[in-house]
């Protein structure tokens, strides 16, 4: 439900089939990067794990290491994103006018979304990992529900953007959740490292906007 969110509410609520178009295509362009980073993450799940199995001290060394080096390539990876979007989709949609395809705003919304996505992988992974995800079923539930019920409220006074802001309400209570609950539980240590690491990326991200902006 959570990740068929935006298009369905789009759909039934605004019933514009030429709003859906526009998140569709951006949707599809970030999706792709994101695919291809998670498919380097997911890949290194099953090592982690054998290492978590065997030395839990050497797993939280490597889980820090990691960490910080993901954060970077994320970041690094999406604020080029975020330049090159614009001017790939006037190529892609070259002679359409039926909608104006490009957004920044609507670019600025979807990479920020991707990089909340992103902002739990690391903690869920460990999740995963040490064999609490069950712990952790009942805050996927309200996820859900506060992506939904934000999504459908803020479409009517937003549009294309209020379902993105939706999606984004849900997962600033799930990340917030899984980090909490990685850092306790998991690696019996304080969120507030991790925390740590993202507002430095986030900060350096916001830095950057404003080079690429003037």
């Amino acid at each position: 439900v959570f990740s068929n969110t935006d298009i369905l509410v789009l759909t039934f609520i605004t019933q514009n089939l030429k709003l859906v178009s526009v998140y569709s295509i951006y949707n599809m362009i970030i999706g792709v990067i994101d695919g291809l980073i998670s498919s380097v993450n997911n890949g290194l799940t099953f090592a982690f794990g054998q290492v978590y199995a065997e030395d839990k001290k050497r797993y939280e060394m490597y889980f820090d290491c990691y960490e910080i080096v993901y954060m970077a390539v994320v970041f690094s990876v999406f604020i080029v994103t975020l330049y090159y979007i614009l001017p790939f989709l006037k190529l892609y949609t070259n002679g359409i006018n039926d909608i104006n395809y490009l957004d920044y705003n609507l670019a600025l919304l979807f990479v920020v979304m991707r990089l909340f996505v992103a902002m739990r992988s690391q903690s869920y992974n460990a999740i995963l990992i040490s064999g609490h995800f069950k712990d952790t079923q009942k805050s996927a539930v309200i996820e859900m529900i506060i992506n939904l019920a934000s999504s459908i409220i803020l479409v009517y006074f937003l549009g294309i953007y209020g379902v993105i802001l939706g999606s984004i309400a849900g997962l600033l209570y799930r990340n917030t959740y899984c980090i909490i609950f990685a850092n306790e539980k998991v690696l019996n240590r304080s969120p507030l490292v991790t925390f740590k690491r993202w507002i430095i990326n986030m900060l350096i991200f916001i830095v950057f906007l404003f080079i690429v902006e003037f």
